[in-house]
């Protein structure tokens, strides 16, 4: 099973959909994936790129009966590599809410941002309504009123 290792050695994410053709053709598409799934890469917090992971990676049942165990071995390997660094101030002002807010916000702030570049770049209407109900589905489980998203993160 693959899987993203997210952070300094906190725990690896199982991923969901695996590609489910073991036997590839000889002469495979530059894609032979047929659900691709778009990655994208940028400066953030690594708390943010957790959440953009899950959004785009797991179901929501998953995410939802995981999420805050994810986002709290994260925290726990981030603070306690903080301190080996003799960082203890930097450890102890970021909490575990703290990185929560970032997984929340900075997850669901890229996501916002990226499903409509999906949409011009022409991806095939399926999938943009794949990552639409997933970024949906976890805007609902965190966001409270829509006037309280999350600004869009490039």
């Amino acid at each position: 099973m693959s899987g993203l290792g997210v952070g300094l050695g906190s725990p690896t994410i199982p991923n969901p959909n695996p590609n489910p053709n073991p036997n590839p053709s000889p002469n495979p598409s530059p894609n032979p994936n047929p659900n691709p799934n778009p990655k994208q890469v940028g400066v953030g917090s690594n708390a943010q790129e957790l959440g953009q992971y899950v959004i785009s990676h797991v179901p929501p049942e998953m995410r939802r009966a995981r999420a805050r165990e994810w986002v709290e071995s994260y925290h726990a390997e981030l603070t306690a590599a903080l301190r080996a660094r003799g960082l203890a101030d930097a450890a102890d002002a970021y909490t575990c809410d703290a990185c929560f807010d970032e997984y929340v916000a900075g997850g669901a702030g890229r996501w916002v941002w990226f499903v409509p570049v999906l949409i011009a770049i022409g991806l095939p209407a399926p999938m943009i309504q794949f990552f639409h109900d997933q970024l949906s589905a976890f805007l609902h489980d965190h966001v409270a009123h829509p006037a309280d998203s999350p600004m869009p993160r490039v």
